[in-house]
């Protein structure tokens, strides 16, 4: 009888074992399940995101562009009056330089954004994706990086040109506004440094925005190549031409190396002495008239006295 006992007791044990392995072991598996569950990845339709997206870069870049454009076309005439100042002249350049690409670039992000949601609409693609972020990355990179691009270089350039205007319209390059000079260099500089290490930090597929610049003209270059697009060529010629001469001209003026500038100068002063000839010749005339008249009396003085000891002489 005991051995039976402790033969049914080893029994019940490993009875009591056995289920609380599989127990465990179901419990495993049931959260390796779990966990695989929560790590798959989750697809949805991003049309929407992306539609938002284009549509929310547009407004700023409109107003951006409208600000642009009026600045182009502002202090024109300041450009004739400040010939005599190699600084004022470069920062009249930078300013209507950065106005006239910022005014382009914000004309590029408000067509291109228009022609991504166009493209949305038709859905010629797989709208499913993880985030809309990766849905853009794969099917619309180019308008994607075009509209991002644009959009925060146009910035840089709308914030270059209000330092350049500030800078000119409170005539702070004269040197006894020196303080309030450096105050909108160093409050500037730092903005744009700030927003340029913002916008680094947040590419996500490129480490710099220069790196952003170098592959979006390759996408660019690459797409009007391969497509045979005679109207992208172009566009391409012109703009990398119309940016090297920019950078060129820019150069010579910071080193003194415009030739045009200085012939202007020298024309300035020839039109100045010439705008005084008149008067110089006015002034040389009515002096020789009056030198003439002068002698003209003395040779008339001069007759009387004679007439006179003559007649003196004949009384005699």
């Amino acid at each position: 009888a005991p051995v039976v006992a402790n033969r049914a007791a080893s029994v019940a044990t490993a009875t009591i074992a056995t289920v609380a392995a599989s127990s465990s072991s179901s419990s495993i598996a049931s959260s390796t399940a779990l966990q695989a569950a929560s790590s798959a990845v989750v697809l949805k339709d991003c049309t929407s995101g992306a539609l938002a997206f284009f549509n929310g870069i547009r407004t700023p870049a409109a107003l951006i562009a409208g600000s642009s454009l009026a600045a182009l076309f502002s202090m024109i005439g300041k450009y004739r009056e400040l010939q005599k100042s190699r600084g004022e002249r470069v920062t009249l350049r930078i300013f209507h330089a950065c106005a006239l690409f910022g005014f382009l670039l914000a004309v590029t992000t408000v067509v291109s954004s228009t022609s991504a949601g166009t493209r949305l609409l038709l859905g010629e693609f797989n709208p499913m994706a993880p985030n809309v972020y990766q849905f853009l990355k794969r099917e619309m990179e180019f308008e994607w990086t075009l509209t991002r691009w644009c959009f925060l270089t146009g910035v840089m350039n709308f914030l270059t040109a209000i330092g350049g205007r500030i800078l000119i319209e409170f005539d702070l390059l004269t040197e006894y506004r020196a303080a309030e000079r450096y105050i909108v260099f160093l409050a500037l500089g730092g903005m744009i440094g700030h927003l340029t290490s913002l916008v680094n930090s947040s590419l996500n597929c490129w480490p710099n925005l220069w790196s952003m610049t170098v592959d979006v003209y390759r996408m660019a270059t690459l797409r009007a190549w391969r497509n045979k697009y005679p109207l992208a060529i172009v566009s391409l010629l012109g703009v990398t031409t119309a940016i090297s001469w920019s950078a060129i001209s820019i150069v010579q003026e910071i080193f003194g190396w415009n030739k045009a500038a200085s012939i202007s100068d020298d024309e300035s002063d020839s039109a100045t002495t010439l705008d005084y000839m008149p008067s110089i010749l006015a002034a040389s005339s009515s002096s020789s008239g009056e030198v003439s008249d002068a002698n003209g009396d003395t040779s008339d003085g001069a007759a009387e006295a004679h007439a006179e000891v003559s007649a003196d002489n004949s009384a005699t």
